[in-house]
């Protein structure tokens, strides 16, 4: 099921917008989490008819960006300008023209832009795109060119309206505790804590001794911590536990972190009669008790 992945959208037709036609390109550049594009919904609009002979396509592309600007295309969409809605400058735009790619695009990390042109249009017949002259998206820009995509100039603090939408891959979790590699671990600090990656919807939890490790239990969000039963572990003895973050899209196999449990030191024979003597203080509270040297 699709989801937002990053979008900017200030409020309805204002005061500005910018203009799509012949060799007059805009684009917006934005930033997203590791996803599959599904597409993308951009708040623009006619205000004319088409001209005779015109086909009407506008094309939708999303592009790398290169040096801060849009640089190569990664995927083409189209949509036609006769099914775009027509509104005046004081009109009312509060659903945007959903463009859905020709197939998935997978985006690493990162920065990209979302450009739209025009070709056949001209000074009356054109493509509005909802824009704001002080724009707050703060992981982009719009982006213009005058001669067709070939140069482009960063139109700094304006951003365009816009949405792109997919699916998030899920991101693996790191750990809380025990801590990686700790040792010294107590038995019945049996709780297994991780934090949240983001973009999970089941956490897979492997625990075992190093080489061993088998699945545990599944568990869903919110939840990040989970009990080992008692009797599971043994004193002095190395384990290894993961996590994987999972979701309709896909797996990310967690780190695989360690820690080793305390060693049962028993008191070594010291007094008459080959008995021990130790002092020690108690404390007892339900069923665990505390111990300390004296």
């Amino acid at each position: 099921m699709s989801e937002t992945l990053t979008s900017y959208k200030f409020g309805s037709i204002g005061a500005s917008e910018a203009i799509i036609y012949g060799n007059n390109w805009i684009a917006q550049l934005f930033t997203v989490e590791k996803a599959q594009v599904e597409s993308v919904i951009l708040w623009i609009w006619t205000d004319g008819s088409l001209g005779g002979g015109d086909t009407g396509i506008v094309t939708v592309n999303i592009r790398a960006v290169s040096g801060g600007h849009p640089g190569s295309i990664l995927s083409t969409a189209t949509v036609n300008f006769a099914d775009l809605p027509t509104v005046t400058q004081d009109g009312n735009l509060t659903d945007g023209t959903t463009v859905t790619l020709s197939s998935v695009l997978e985006l690493a990390i990162g920065q990209y832009a979302v450009e739209v042109h025009y070709t056949e249009g001209d000074a009356s017949t054109h493509i509005h795109w909802l824009l704001s002259d002080s724009g707050t998206y703060g992981d982009g820009n719009e982006e213009t060119s005058v001669n067709a995509g070939v140069d482009w100039t960063t139109e700094a603090a304006k951003d365009l309206c816009f949405s792109v939408e997919g699916v998030f891959y899920p991101v693996k979790p790191t750990i809380v505790s025990p801590s990686d590699t700790g040792t010294g671990v107590a038995l019945s600090s049996t709780d297994l804590d991780w934090a949240a990656g983001g973009h999970t919807t089941y956490y897979d939890v492997y625990f075992g001794t190093p080489g061993n490790l088998v699945l545990l239990d599944i568990t869903t969000t919110p939840t990040t911590i989970l009990a080992i039963a008692s009797g599971v572990m043994d004193y002095g003895v190395t384990y290894n536990w993961r996590v994987d973050a999972r979701n309709a899209l896909a797996t990310a196999t967690g780190d695989v972190w360690s820690f080793t449990t305390l060693v049962f030191d028993p008191p070594v024979a010291s007094g008459p009669n080959g008995m021990a003597i130790i002092k020690r203080l108690i404390a007892a509270a339900g069923n665990k008790f505390w111990y300390e040297d004296i």
